[in-house]
């Protein structure tokens, strides 16, 4: 199963839309570890309507955001409506608990890493889709926790306007140095995966930026680089 993170100022609805490739994956995509099994289900909560804390990058306003501020997960609401959505598909039976992963875009790709961490004995592993370093968000960054290395890859752009290609070089290497399960995949202006030592636009303006940030990437990749990650760390 992938728990699927929506955008700031999107909702659920956003899969069926600009996320239709990995929609469409998941109805044969071979994602089991069991032989012959295909397809996996997609579970898409809803983060709450609320207003996101200012930080140096733009704002976002009011809108369905997820709570990457609220560092306790103890208070995080949003923590606690995934946990009991995720307990309720557990429930049916239909889930395997070994391959229970989490797959964010933008706001969601930092609350993917968030929920990954926090619930490392469950999560097999995380995808960022335009994501950058949750534990180094303003208004308060904090040291990364320890525990677990929860396998991580990264879905990044070479022009992105919020999730700016500084950024998430930098997040690369946080992980690179501290040896993490990880894979980077750089992605072209179509949404292409470019090559792996591909350079950030020297040039990224503001309306190319927001155009890369809200294009997925190509069905191919979601499948030959995210997927293909995935199944290849269930939880042991």
């Amino acid at each position: 199963m992938i728990v699927y993170l929506h955008g700031s100022m999107t909702n659920p609805d956003s899969l069926y839309r600009d996320g239709r490739a990995l929609f469409e994956l998941s109805h044969d995509y071979p994602l089991s570890t069991h032989a012959g099994d295909k397809g996996f289900i997609l579970l898409a909560p809803e983060g709450r309507r609320a207003k996101a804390w200012a930080s140096d990058g733009p704002h976002t306003g009011t809108g369905f955001h997820w709570d990457e501020w609220q560092r306790d997960p103890t208070k995080n609401l949003d923590v606690q409506a995934i946990d009991r959505f995720v307990d309720q598909a557990i429930a049916t039976g239909l889930v395997d608990a070994k391959q229970i992963y989490v797959f964010g875009w933008s706001n969601g790709a930092d609350m993917a890493v968030l929920y990954g961490t926090w619930r490392a004995e469950r999560i097999a592993a995380v995808g960022q889709y335009a994501g950058t370093d949750p534990w180094q968000r303003t208004p308060c960054p904090v040291a990364m926790p320890s525990g677990r290395q929860v396998p991580l890859t990264l879905l990044r752009n070479m022009c992105d306007a919020l999730a700016t290609c500084s950024e998430t070089s930098s997040w690369s290497n946080t992980l690179e140095q501290k040896n993490w399960p990880f894979r980077r995949v750089n992605l072209d202006w179509s949404g292409k995966q470019a090559a792996s030592n591909a350079q950030c636009a020297q040039s990224c303006g503001k309306v190319h930026g927001l155009y890369e940030h809200i294009r997925w990437p190509q069905k191919e990749v979601l499948a030959s680089q995210m997927l293909e990650f995935f199944k290849a760390h269930p939880l042991p």
